[in-house]
This record gives C-alpha cells, sequence and structure tokens, in this order.
C-alpha cells in the first residue's frame, strides 16, 4: 500500500496531475477523425475553473499534433488541456483510475474501441457517442453512458452530470458496468465466442 502510495505520489507529478480539479480523460490515437478538436467545442461550454482535459494516444501523426495543439491556445484552452503521446500501460491504468470522467467521441464509428470496455471495466463513468462497437459494449447498460451520434449538446449536458454525480451512483454505476465488461467482454470470453463462430462455419 506504500508502494503504491509512492508510485502514485510520482505519478501524479509526472503528468503534472492535480487534485483540485475534475480529470477529463480523452484516450485516442492523436488523429483527425478520433474528435480531439471538435471535443475543444465542448469543453468551452463547460466550467473550465473546474476542469481539465487530458488527450493520450499515439501522436506519431505531428502534423495532427500540431493543429491540436494551436487549436489549444487559439481557444485560450491551455491551462484546461494537455496533451500526452503513447505512455505505459501500467500508466494508463494509472490514469484511467485517476480520471473523473472518460470520454470517446470519435467522428465515425469504430470498430470496436477497447477504450470503453477498459474504461468501464476500471468502474468509470464513460460517456461515448451511441454507433460502432462502442453501442454493442454499453448495450444493456444503464442508458447515462450512450451520447446521440455527433450530438455536443447531449454530450455537454451528460459531461456536467458526470462531474457531479455522488460518488455512491458512481460505485453503484462502476460495480455494474464491470461484471457487464468482464461477462461480456474480456478477452478470454471474446477469443471463445470467436472461435465458436469459427467452428460452427460451413466450410
Amino acid at each position: 500500500e506504500e508502494n503504491d502510495q509512492i508510485k502514485n505520489s510520482i505519478f501524479f507529478s509526472k503528468y503534472n496531475l492535480t487534485n483540485d480539479k475534475k480529470i477529463i480523460l480523452y484516450p485516442g490515437r492523436l488523429t483527425a477523425w478520433k474528435g480531439q478538436i471538435e471535443f475543444l467545442d465542448i469543453l468551452q461550454s463547460l466550467d473550465l475553473n473546474n476542469i481539465i482535459c487530458y488527450f493520450i494516444g499515439d501522436d506519431k501523426n505531428g502534423k495532427y499534433r500540431l493543429r491540436l495543439e494551436k487549436e489549444i491556445f487559439k481557444r485560450n484552452l491551455n491551462l484546461n488541456c494537455k496533451i500526452y503521446g503513447h505512455i505505459s500501460n501500467e500508466d494508463m491504468k494509472l490514469m484511467y483510475k485517476c480520471s473523473d470522467l472518460i470520454i470517446s467521441a470519435p467522428l465515425q464509428p469504430e470498430g470496436f474501441c477497447r477504450i470503453i470496455s477498459e474504461g468501464l471495466a476500471m468502474k468509470k463513468i464513460v460517456l461515448c457517442y451511441n454507433y460502432g462497437g462502442s453501442k454493442e459494449q454499453i448495450s444493456g447498460l444503464n442508458d447515462f453512458y450512450g451520447i446521440e451520434p455527433l450530438s455536443k449538446n447531449q454530450m455537454i449536458d451528460k459531461i456536467n452530470i458526470a462531474l457531479n454525480m455522488s460518488k455512491n451512483t458512481k460505485e453503484n454505476m462502476g460495480e455494474t458496468a464491470r461484471i457487464h465488461i468482464l461477462r461480456n467482454f474480456s478477452k478470454k470470453n471474446m477469443l471463445e465466442k470467436y472461435f465458436k463462430f469459427y467452428q460452427n462455419i460451413n466450410l
């Protein structure tokens, strides 16, 4: 436990994390269709005194990263947005753990989007556009997780609700979500389903 506290302290320092603001995590490769720049419009409609957003993901697309950085400064969001490229799996787990809210808002449907399952398995509130693989993963869970695709107003409303949820509500939703993900989207279960699917194909 003491080692965990030390590790978390080092982690907080490494990524300039703060305890006095709500942390919104936007994981995903830095590329145009992932919707980071469009999400800045949503951030501008929130209480910026209380929020910091971390964009984390592969940043090999240097041109897009530069564009995102310019947009952040242009909108005077530099105190509310931090960009980090690829980080280790261990650091990513801690980043999920520290976040108050996880966002997935790509501009087009994704095949699976493991961010959804990872976030829900960590018992976090995840808001995502309700299409593609995201829709499948939240099916059967609380309707709160799903956002009408590309609806900025609905995203803004639900972010405000999520950031003000009681600890008890978040814990109850988190427990249910984790069970749902482990039951339906663990690597073991998905591999078994794929194997059974191919076994049943008539060649």
